[in-house]
């Protein structure tokens, strides 16, 4: 990994750090699912005027539904019922583990001995949170966790399939560079267009 790489990584970890800082304040002002509304309502309505609106896919839309419904719409009211910023973006990370099981099941995905591992300390980190339930995560907050790391896993899964479709669509219409451009636009494309679908 280059330098460049490396500090762009560091990057986006820092913004996803803070961003649950910001949700924090922002829920001081807004009820959970009105907040996330807005929030892909001001992501969404700019889009308008450079895509045009995607078909119905029902990979696209269980994508849509998981990764941007389940997963914020749970996170805010979680958030608002009292967990703090720092365990929600933590135990929020279950969804790594959710998705390597849904991958097994659903696409036949390999599982290597080093995945098992990280999920039985996954779970037994999980486990020490659920066993010290208080103030920073009530019972009902740390439910909603799990549905929004829930969803995310789906959507997670419903992207695979999406960027397979794609690359099977791009396959019967041509070879070679065609590939490459058709299977390059519908992944740019993909994560815009299921915006438009949720709001």
């Amino acid at each position: 990994m280059t330098p460049l790489y490396t500090a762009l990584a560091v990057l986006v970890t820092f913004i996803w750090g803070v961003n649950f800082t910001f949700i924090a304040w922002g829920l001081e002002s807004f009820p959970p699912l009105m907040f996330t509304a807005l929030r892909f309502f001001f992501t969404a309505v700019p889009l308008v005027f450079f895509l045009k609106p995607p078909k119905f896919n029902r990979t696209l839309f269980i994508y849509a539904i998981g990764t941007f419904v389940m997963q914020y719409a749970f996170v805010f009211t979680a958030m608002h019922l009292g967990t703090s910023a720092g365990l929600t973006a933590l135990l929020l990370q279950i969804q790594i583990f959710i998705t390597v099981l849904l991958a097994y099941f659903i696409l036949s995905e390999a599982v290597s001995r080093m995945q098992i591992i990280g999920m039985l300390v996954g779970v037994l980190g999980l486990s020490v949170i659920a066993l010290n339930l208080g103030d920073d995560m009530p019972l009902a907050g740390f439910v909603c966790i799990l549905i929004a790391a829930i969803g995310w896993s789906f959507g997670n899964i419903a992207s695979k399939q999406a960027s397979t479709q794609a690359t099977l669509t791009a396959a019967q219409q041509g070879s070679g560079l065609s590939i490459i451009s058709s299977n390059t636009g519908k992944n740019k494309a993909s994560a815009l267009s299921a915006l438009a679908l949720v709001v």
